[in-house]
């Protein structure tokens, strides 16, 4: 067997013991295949089934035999629901070569072992299967940082998958998938003592992943970042030039630290409110997706708010960006007067007859069947549908032929009604968040929306962006997607940056943690604080909030992961956004 120049450490195939064995091999029985680094050694059976991932330290085996078939074996593939595993698993010359049961099925990947982690490349994958797993090692240990060993697997681009979160896993797992191209995905199988796991992925994440944008403000570096320990008041567009000595005062007064500039449509009181048609200019900060500004306010735009940010720093104080992603505003340049072509549907119909500029009912040669008249703040689609230059708001559908959408109001969200041919193109927009937009992630705007977000943290000096809203992205092009296409927006701004800033986002996918500096901000309490301190708390160990407040929890749970130790993501802790209420609303309690 040839060892590759390239290979740092030990890696080998353990032939039938006959005492012929390359230098660092392991002596073992039955022709398994024994991988190895330094800090651990991973064995797997030639038909592909976990045989043993030992810690070189202690000689413990971590790796968890049993329970569902496809969690026996080092990988597997799917096609639609059904899962093949491995007939056989062969290596040679640096390569791992997998054959799969049931389906005429090759797939190859590339192995090199470097300190603290042995790292897996997709080669290339036969037979046309929609998933492919290519590391599969479910563990015993329970991902805490009281344990002696640590464990992880490390996503190293864009199209490779992987669901835990670092830096403590449960399971050493990673995929890819035909839809988003098997070649080359790669990850890294980190095994290494507890003291060790940071400074090791943060060898890697500069060393062995040119592919992720760098960040040494978030992740592994983030207990090293001032920025991820300081507490900030919200600012909703009250702050400016005029107002910008008062807002300093009222800081050091409290002892923050920093703002975060969260934009809005319209300032009321700090909240949001959408203008009436016709109504009088509403003064606001900025509108998501195209970062208009109150052009009254801030006249120059954001080389007028940089002059605010500059005071802030002079004085100490960090200022963020908040913005809601992708997201468009409806009141964006992106919608009115001409809405943009890169705006996302959810399906299309063809205009069967033609229309004049003041037709309220049209009818469709496509079911409308499945179309949807709900509104709402978590609605997709809020009855908007887009035919050439025009945004049309409906507010019935026939179920029946001949399609109609009916109640039309024409010339929606300031743009201009207009007469249509019959053939037209009509597409229904996909919106959430109470009526926002968002562009195909394929396209020109997605991009755009992304450049534009690092312009104006670069301009402005920003110390930091909150992604909101980017929970939402499971919802526009589906929840096993969620986190490629989250992952797509945050790569396109963050390597556009010059400095790497810290971030936080409204949930949490692998890749996210890199970036972020602290974790858990989630939005107030209305009522039972005491309850909700605790679900809060917990759900901080629990490893599960992929959406911020989405934990809901249980008290064995809650006891369980309660206590603010050992966590195991790593990150400096936050107990979110707080507010006093002092009104009568019944879905409220009052909190002096």
């Amino acid at each position: 067997m040839r060892i590759s120049a390239i290979t740092k450490v030990c890696l080998s195939v353990v032939l039938l013991a006959v005492g012929l064995c390359s230098v660092g091999t392991a002596k073992t029985q039955n022709n398994n295949i024994v991988l190895q680094c330094d800090s651990f050694r991973y064995e797997v059976s030639p038909e592909g089934k976990n045989i043993a991932l030992i810690d070189k330290a202690s000689g413990k085996n971590y790796a968890k035999t049993g329970g569902k078939v496809e969690q026996a074996y080092c990988a597997y593939v799917k096609k639609g629901d059904k899962v093949f595993v491995p007939s056989s698993v062969a290596f040679d010359n640096d390569v791992l070569r997998y054959t799969f049961k049931g389906i005429n099925c090759v797939a190859r990947v590339n192995v090199v072992s470097e300190k603290g982690r042995i790292l897996f490349k997709v080669i290339d994958v036969t037979g046309q299967p929609d998933e492919f797993a290519f590391l599969n090692v479910p563990l015993t240990l329970e991902a805490k940082p009281y344990e002696p060993f640590a464990a992880c697997a490390l996503s190293l681009n864009l199209h490779t998958h992987v669901y835990q979160l670092p830096a403590l896993n449960t399971e050493l797992w990673a995929a890819c998938y035909k839809r988003f191209g098997f070649a080359n995905a790669k990850a890294a199988m980190v095994g290494v003592p507890q003291k060790a796991i940071l400074p090791t992925i943060r060898d890697i994440m500069t060393q062995a992943a040119p592919d992720v944008p760098f960040s040494d403000q978030g992740g592994a570096w983030a207990l090293q970042s001032k920025e991820g320990f300081g507490s900030y008041l919200i600012n909703s567009g009250t702050l400016c030039d005029e107002t910008v000595d008062e807002w300093i005062d009222l800081l050091k007064q409290f002892g923050f630290t920093q703002i975060d500039n969260h934009g809005t449509r319209e300032i009321k009181h700090g909240a949001w409110r959408i203008p009436k048609k016709n109504e009088a200019h509403k003064p606001y900060f900025f509108l998501f997706g195209s970062f208009e500004m109150d052009p009254v306010r801030f006249p120059n735009g954001w080389k007028d708010y940089k002059k605010v940010v500059d005071k802030l720093h002079k004085q100490g104080i960090s200022s963020l960006l908040h913005t809601y992603t992708m997201f468009i505003s409806i009141e964006s340049k992106y919608v009115q007067p001409i809405p943009h072509p890169d705006l996302d549907i959810i399906s299309s119909f063809t205009l069967a007859s033609a229309i004049d500029e003041k037709a309220t009912e049209m009818i469709v040669k496509e079911s409308t069947a499945d179309v949807s008249t709900e509104q709402g703040w978590t609605i997709v689609g809020n009855r908007t549908i887009r035919i050439g230059d025009e945004i049309i708001e409906f507010t019935g559908v026939t179920k029946e032929a001949p399609y109609k959408f009916t109640g039309c109001t024409r010339g929606f969200q300031g743009t201009r009604a207009a007469a249509h041919n019959a053939n037209a193109s009509v597409g229904w927009l996909k919106t959430y968040w109470s009526g926002m937009y968002v562009p195909r992630p394929d396209s020109k705007l997605f991009d755009e929306i992304a450049a534009k977000t690092a312009e104006i943290v670069e301009d402005c000096g920003f110390d930091g962006v909150y992604f909101d809203a980017i929970e939402g992205v499971q919802h526009m092009w589906g929840k096993e997607n969620y986190w490629y296409y989250g992952d797509k927006f945050i790569f396109e701004v963050m390597k556009r940056l010059k400095k790497p800033i810290g971030v936080e986002y409204a949930g949490m996918v692998h890749h996210w943690w890199h970036y972020r500096n602290r974790y858990q901000a989630w939005d107030m309490g209305h009522r039972g604080y005491k309850r909700f301190m605790d679900i809060h708390i917990a759900s901080m160990k629990a490893n599960e909030e992929y959406q911020h407040g989405c934990w809901m929890g249980h008290w064995p749970e809650i006891l369980k992961y309660g206590s603010m130790k050992d966590g195991g993501l790593y990150l400096p802790l936050q107990l979110g956004w707080w507010g006093f209420i002092a009104n009568s609303w019944p879905k409220y309690e009052n909190m002096y």
